[in-house]
């Protein structure tokens, strides 16, 4: 369990009846907390969608893995939240999936 996890652990043990969108606005005023959730955030929705195509393509974690020439648990571990890969392996990833990765900076797009 990370202290960010045990913070909130905390506080919701000593504040039960704490309504949680109230408990999360107050707690993105920390700019640590804003910045580990975002970047939660992002895992997340890279670990659906990677699983989502991954399974639409009908690949298995090792086959993808195959192609992409890096070991299954890997792909596990990104799947699963746990990793998150660098840009270049996710361009790989996703370029053997048939995908293009955008990255939007500003207004600008940025494709990998």
């Amino acid at each position: 369990m990370t202290n960010l996890e045990k913070k909130q652990e905390e506080y919701i043990k000593k504040n039960p009846d704490v309504r949680f969108d109230l408990y999360l606005k107050e707690r993105l005023k920390d700019e640590e907390f804003k910045r580990l959730f975002e970047e939660s955030r992002a895992q997340t929705r890279i670990a659906i969608e990677l699983m989502r195509l991954r399974k639409k393509k009908r690949l298995t974690q090792s086959q993808l893995a195959k192609s992409v020439r890096m070991p299954q648990a890997n792909i596990a571990r990104i799947e699963r939240g746990e990793h998150f890969p660098t840009l270049n392996t996710l361009s790989r990833i996703f370029n053997a999936l048939g995908e293009v990765v955008s990255l939007k900076v500003g207004k600008r797009t940025i494709c990998l």
